[in-house]
């Protein structure tokens, strides 16, 4: 009686480790990468230490934020965001990703974006991510599901991280646009 037991017994144990190895996973960006949190556009989305609210994607040739103009030979990606810390004071780091290319948001001196903006726990902040893109970024290979990345470190390997994908082919293209200063606002 005691060998069938074993045979039963050992039989589990291949058939757990089997299924195991196969749910595993398989590389080291899988073991240690970051856990996407996905956003949908307008709605809150909370993170392990992170809310952020994304709403109103536009592009535009000009940017103005309190007295600051931002040119480029590009155009600007520019979004309404409210974000806040959820455990500790941090500073929001973005990136918009088109394709295999890479943008960071915009974090200037000259002008107030959550990007230069410290957060603190449970205290939102609203106010504008821009991001300085290549002229005709929608015409880019990947803009039709580009996708806005938001965090509270420039490597935020096993923590979470809200994105938004993005259709840049879609979005109104404005000659200039104004953009709201920074302010504390309730979600």
């Amino acid at each position: 009686m005691r060998a069938p037991l074993a045979v039963a017994i050992v039989g589990v144990a291949v058939l757990a480790a089997a299924i195991l190895v196969e749910t595993a996973p398989s590389d080291a960006q899988e073991q240690h990468g970051a856990f996407p949190v996905a956003l949908t556009e307008g709605e809150r989305g909370d993170g392990r230490n992170l809310a952020v609210r994304v709403a109103d994607p536009r592009l535009a040739d000009v940017v103005v934020l309190d007295g600051w103009r931002g040119t480029t030979t590009g155009e600007w990606l520019v979004l309404d965001a409210t974000a806040a810390a959820r455990s500790s004071d941090a500073l929001l780091v973005t990136t918009l990703r088109i394709g295999e290319l890479s943008f960071a948001g915009l974090d200037s001196g000259e002008a107030d974006t959550l990007e230069s903006t410290l957060l603190e726990p449970g205290l939102p902040w609203r106010g504008a991510l821009l991001f300085e893109l290549p002229a005709d970024a929608a015409a880019l290979p990947g803009a039709d599901h580009a996708t806005l990345r938001a965090a509270l470190s420039s490597d935020p390997r096993l923590d979470s991280v809200l994105e938004l994908e993005i259709d840049l082919t879609t979005l109104p293209h404005d000659a200039q646009v104004l953009v709201p200063s920074l302010e504390r606002t309730t979600w």
